[in-house]
């Protein structure tokens, strides 16, 4: 097979359609262009895109980059960051036992080693860099490509479970199945790939406070995210003087005008003192715009905690994503600029956006808490309860 196509795609994005690559060295873009047009008579698809992976990444922006998941094969296990660590959240039943364990190393290989030798292929910043880079330790081509393994070698997984116990296991790397049913292209991080099928939900722990959980922005139906905003919005207003906790974990952005109904209500007519929002990596792209705004709407009254998001407030968007039709695999480019850290805008960015621009940053300090893949799947959270200690010492 050939990827002439697809090649042709990606170069036309980075030399003329995504202005994310207008920083970029033109002399390091031509030359990993042309080590990818090498490759476009390969029969290894695998390899291709991980090159194609590598010309994206030079943008430096989360929004561009290859999305290799539709296209892949991978070890029949789920990996996700989970603050500085990785741990393994889905297995088969042979392996079950094993759930919720820190990975530790692959073949020997420390997977701290194993991340600094990925990250020409990782789009975006640090944060960004920790939520792409854990489908590479599924991805057998991926390991041998970057020398941690071999065609012929089975993957040697060093762990360490949530009793603290060190441990090891083998998984054959010719048991493989479709990346997309164990990685979603838009990684949340929660132990399972299939996100909840609720947008938004609401409740009243005790009386003075409320919860409200943004999950998502993306509704490309526009069947239910509003209607659930809207009724997040009425309760909170309902009892307008509770303080309030937004939790933003986990959402991968979508549409942030969404969110605005909400946003609204609490500038006009919520009278609490605090607003505690959780963030974390998964945190990105419209969600960020939404902590941006709150972030200037509340000012001192709105406190952060989680961790890093996964980007900066200033960042290029919009565009689309193309399946690239060679390889399969997706291609995501971006063609506006945001910046919502100096409320600044360029000729690529739309007018929807340039209505709502504020200057935001820099953001609140976020005071950092870490969760383990347990403490996700069952509890307790300690960002959660560490946000309530704080509400209910006011």
């Amino acid at each position: 097979m050939g990827f002439d196509a697809d090649y042709e795609l990606i170069r036309n994005i980075a030399l003329h359609r995504d202005p994310a690559f207008d920083a970029v060295n033109k002399a390091d873009l031509e030359a990993s262009l042309r080590a990818l047009e090498a490759l476009t008579t390969t029969n290894n698809k695998d390899h291709f895109i991980l090159s194609a992976m590598k010309v994206l990444a030079l943008a430096g922006n989360g929004h561009t980059r290859i999305i290799p998941n539709t296209a892949l094969s991978v070890v029949p296990y789920r990996f996700v960051a989970l603050g500085p660590h990785v741990f393994l959240t889905d297995a088969p039943e042979i392996h079950s036992a094993h759930v919720d364990s820190q990975v530790l190393a692959i073949n020997g290989a420390s997977v701290e080693i194993i991340f600094r030798a990925a990250l020409p292929y990782l789009a975006g910043t640090h944060a960004r860099h920790r939520v792409i880079f854990p489908i590479m330790l599924a991805w057998p081509d991926a390991l041998s490509k970057l020398g941690f393994s071999s065609v012929q070698q089975d993957l040697a997984f060093a762990i360490k479970t949530p009793s603290g116990d060190l441990d090891e296991f083998t998984v054959p790397i010719r048991e493989t199945i479709p990346a997309v049913s164990l990685y979603p292209t838009s990684e949340h991080g929660w132990p399972s790939a299939n996100a909840s099928p609720e947008y938004v939900t609401w409740r009243r722990p005790k009386s003075g406070v409320q919860v409200v959980a943004l999950k998502s922005f993306f509704d490309p139906e526009g069947k239910k995210l509003a209607a659930q905003i809207n009724e997040a919005s009425t309760r909170v207003a309902q009892h307008p003087e509770d303080n309030l906790i937004l939790d933003l974990r986990g959402n991968t952005g979508g549409d942030f005008t969404k969110s605005l109904p909400l946003l609204d209500m609490l500038q006009t007519k919520w009278r609490g003192t605090h607003c505690i929002a959780l963030v974390d990596k998964f945190t990105f792209s419209a969600a960020i715009v939404c902590v941006a705004l709150l972030s200037h709407n509340l000012k001192d009254c709105l406190t952060l905690m989680g961790e890093e998001m996964g980007d900066s407030l200033c960042f290029h968007a919009e565009g689309d994503t193309i399946r690239l039709p060679d390889s399969g695999a997706l291609l995501r480019y971006s063609d506006a600029f945001h910046d919502w850290e100096n409320g600044t805008s360029d000729q690529t960015t739309p007018a929807n956006i340039k209505d709502h621009l504020v200057k935001a940053g820099p953001l609140p300090h976020i005071q950092s808490i870490n969760i383990s893949a347990k403490e996700r799947r069952h509890g307790p959270d300690p960002c959660m309860e560490a946000a309530m200690a704080i509400l209910a010492n006011v």
